[in-house]
């Protein structure tokens, strides 16, 4: 299958939306507790770290940076679902050029792939109630833990598609000098 129409595709909504993204959420790294923006949020460990940004953004939904963050989140759904299209389609585009070896190890990369969106998708829906509910240590923990195992499996699934992709590079470069 030529993945490649659908794979520009979804390169181009996944760079729109990460411009969006970056753009829309630039005021949330204005405050001292937050310099990473949503980020800060995402990799705050503990409860207290948490309750800090979020004070820091206003203690209630109406508050104006409360709003970009919430807005934000709900705009990386949809970024969620680009980036993890690309790299699914990524991975399996030009697998029947892979050794058999390595080719059995596409299905894998694949549901690694899905998984990363999931643990964002997680991650995602415990920012969502941490800002507009409570915060607590498990909360907390949960959406540490989402970002961290997502932040690994999209590390494993990239260095997968450009160890492939330097592969199929080298072959057909074998291929074309003999």
């Amino acid at each position: 299958m030529n993945y490649r129409p659908l794979q520009l595709l979804l390169l181009a909504g996944t760079l729109l939306l990460a411009l969006l993204l970056s753009w829309q959420g630039a005021p949330l790294t204005t405050v001292a507790e937050s310099s990473a923006g949503i980020v800060s949020l995402q990799w705050a460990r503990t409860a207290q770290q948490a309750t800090a940004i979020r004070n820091a953004w206003g203690t209630v939904p109406e508050a104006p940076l409360m709003q970009v963050a919430l807005q934000n989140i709900r705009l990386d759904f949809a970024y969620i679902l680009f980036y993890v299209l690309l790299l699914y389609t990524a991975v399996m585009a030009g697998s029947q050029q892979l050794p058999t070896a390595l080719r059995r190890w596409v299905p894998y990369m694949g549901i690694l792939t899905l998984k990363a969106g999931l643990m964002d998708v997680i991650e995602n829906g415990m920012l969502l109630y941490q800002l507009q509910h409570r915060i607590t240590q498990l909360t907390a923990a949960v959406t540490y833990t989402a970002a961290i195992l997502k932040f690994l499996l999209l590390v494993i699934v990239a260095t997968w598609i450009l160890m492939n992709t330097l592969l199929r590079l080298f072959a057909a470069g074998r291929y074309r000098t003999k």
